[in-house]
Order: structure tokens, then C-alpha cells, then sequence
């Protein structure tokens, strides 16, 4: 029997993305505990590069990060979306620009009020994924260059069912999208919603990499003008 689509009555058929889901802090721009203020981000040499060459390729680029200071109360929703809008402003100049970004500001133990939260969002889990996918898949994500930010909106139930779409033979092809991040929990967070992860050396990168178990990931890079070059070599060896 054909799996129905949990989402849309009219799923994509064979539906194959081209997708780079990339962590912020740490892959993007320079590790600072809780960063939120514009003039202490700072994008990592290479960067914008990389960027660049993912979009020639005809990448989407799409930040997944978490932002457990929303949740400590160290700064808000808002101050996060600002210094989002900043950094893509920044990799605008050098033509490489972000399709979108998506942020869970929960934690599970230091959160306060609302955001105290045991979510489905936070990496290593996969709802900041899954709502991109979703939001693909209906258009809500914009072709222009009004940069897209959102929380993850799916139900647990909508995820579950997503995931099981995913999985089935109806579901879409994920070999043209990676995940790329420092730490272990991006790479896990890639690897259960089911593409190949890259583990980058900048930020906790090197510290991760010492501490991996033997196919924790599908490969090291230096830096994320290496997994970029590794990405876009992927094409001509299919």
C-alpha cells in the first residue's frame, strides 16, 4: 500500500533536495558562550568561501542551532533573530547568503518558565530539521532574500509521522543533503533524520573528534571550506 504523506495530500513525487543543514557557533563563527551581541560575532575565515561554493553547486543553505541563553534568560528570542539577520547580511556581501534559520531556544534542566522544556527540537534530536523539511516541501521558505526564521511548530505526532514518511519508499531522497557541525549532537541529529554528517575542526570540533567513537560520523574536515570541497566532490562520484 502507498504511504499517504502526514503533511501534504500533494507530496513532491521523488522528491530530491539539495541541502547543506549547518550548526552556527562553532562552524559559522567563532565559539562565544552565549553570543547574541552583533559586535562579538565573528565568522570564521573560509566561511563565506565555502559558503559561496555550496550555493554554485546549487545548495540551500539552512542553519540549525540551538540557543539554550533564550532559555537561561541570558537574552531573547528577538536578540537572536537580530544577530541571525546580522550574520546574514555578513555572508550576503560574499555572496553567500542563507536560505533560513531554525533555532530551539529550550532547555531541558536550565530553562525557565516556558522554555524548561524535554522538546523534540533540541540537536541531537531532529524537529528543527524536520520543521525545514516541512517548510520546503509546502513553499513557506522564501526564494528571495528575506532571510526565513523559525522555531520548530511541528506536533510530536506530525514529527513521528514525518520521520515514518521519511523512511518509507515513498518518502524523499536525502543523498544530496548533509549535515555539517563541532560538536557530536549535530552529528547525531544528521544521522537519525537521515543524511550524511560532517564533523568540522573549528569551534569543539577537534575536541569531539578525539572523544568519537569509530563511525561516529561520515567525515572530518579541518574546516568548512574542507567539508565543502568533500560535499560538491560527492556529485561527480555518484
Amino acid at each position: 500500500m502507498t504511504k499517504v504523506h502526514p503533511l501534504d495530500p500533494n507530496p513532491k513525487s521523488g522528491w530530491q533536495p539539495k541541502i547543506v543543514f549547518l550548526d552556527r557557533d562553532g562552524t559559522i563563527n567563532e565559539e562565544v558562550n552565549y553570543l547574541y551581541k552583533p559586535e562579538d560575532l565573528v565568522i570564521l575565515p573560509g566561511v563565506p568561501e565555502a559558503l559561496r561554493e555550496l550555493k554554485k553547486a546549487g545548495y540551500l543553505l539552512i542553519l540549525i542551532t540551538n540557543q539554550a541563553g533564550i532559555a537561561r534568560g541570558y537574552y531573547t528570542e528577538e536578540d537572536c533573530i537580530r544577530l541571525n539577520l546580522v550574520l546574514d547580511t555578513e555572508l550576503k556581501r560574499a555572496g553567500a547568503g542563507l536560505n533560513a534559520v531554525y533555532y530551539c531556544p529550550h532547555h531541558p534542566e536550565h530553562g525557565i518558565g516556558k522554555y524548561k522544556l524535554h522538546c523534540h527540537c533540541r540537536k541531537p534530536e531532529t524537529g528543527l530539521l524536520l520543521q525545514a523539511e516541512a517548510d520546503l516541501m509546502s513553499c513557506r521558505i522564501p526564494s528571495g532574500d528575506t532571510l526565513y526564521q523559525s522555531r520548530c511548530i511541528l506536533s510530536e505526532a506530525e514529527q513521528k509521522a514525518l520521520s515514518e514518511w521519511n523512511r518509507s519508499p515513498e518518502g524523499p531522497d536525502f543523498t544530496n543533503c548533509f549535515m555539517i557541525g563541532d560538536k557530536l549532537g549535530d552529528i547525531l541529529a544528521g544521522r537519525r533524520f537521515g543524511v550524511r554528517s560532517i564533523l568540522v575542526g573549528t569551534g569543539y570540533g577537534k575536541k569531539e573528534q578525539r572523544a568519537a567513537a569509530a563511525g561516529s560520523y561520515d567525515y572530518y574536515a579541518d574546516t568548512l571550506k574542507e567539508a565543502a570541497k568533500w560535499i560538491i566532490r560527492q556529485q561527480s562520484i555518484r
